[in-house]
């Protein structure tokens, strides 16, 4: 009798083959739901822009704030803009930029400007914040509403980095 002499190695195949085509699956359901960076860069800078609008169309903290006391900024008083407070914003942008970011809770550059001129200090102004140059990438704008002197206006946040 004759007796057959060889490697036993089916099962070794089928389980490496099996490991494999669960691999390869993975890596295709990885790169098909992967974001690249500039998406989550464009994510980032909506909802950074959204912060600031959502502040600035709150009454703040505390809700008779000055550039001493503001712990967050906020424009409104009884749903109104209230001009003291748009002047405090803009007084405070001018000194101290970089602790209204802080404020806001926000790294991106952000520039506010509403629909009807900005007088200010007895000057017209074209917004408050840091205006956007040839540099600035993935510049978003979100818009809002609000009153301001008995009239609806439109309120855009533009936010960068």
């Amino acid at each position: 009798m004759v007796k057959k002499r060889g490697q036993a190695w089916g099962m070794d195949v089928t389980l490496a083959a099996m490991i494999f085509v669960a691999g390869i699956v993975v890596f295709y359901l990885y790169t098909i739901n992967y974001k690249s960076g500039e998406g989550l860069e464009v994510e980032e800078g909506r909802f950074e822009a959204g912060l600031v609008a959502s502040s600035i169309l709150s009454e703040g903290t505390p809700e008779d704030w000055n550039q001493s006391s503001v712990s967050k900024i906020g424009l409104l008083t009884q749903g109104q803009i209230n001009e003291e407070k748009l002047a405090q914003f803009y007084n405070i942008t001018q000194t101290d930029y970089k602790r209204t970011k802080q404020l806001f809770g926000v790294r991106y550059d952000y520039f506010v400007s509403l629909s009807v001129p900005l007088m200010i200090e007895g000057s017209l102004r074209e917004g408050i914040g840091k205006q956007p140059d040839e540099s600035a990438k993935n510049t978003l704008k979100i818009t809002r509403f609000a009153n301001y002197q008995n009239k609806p206006i439109t309120i855009e946040v533009l936010a960068w980095n």
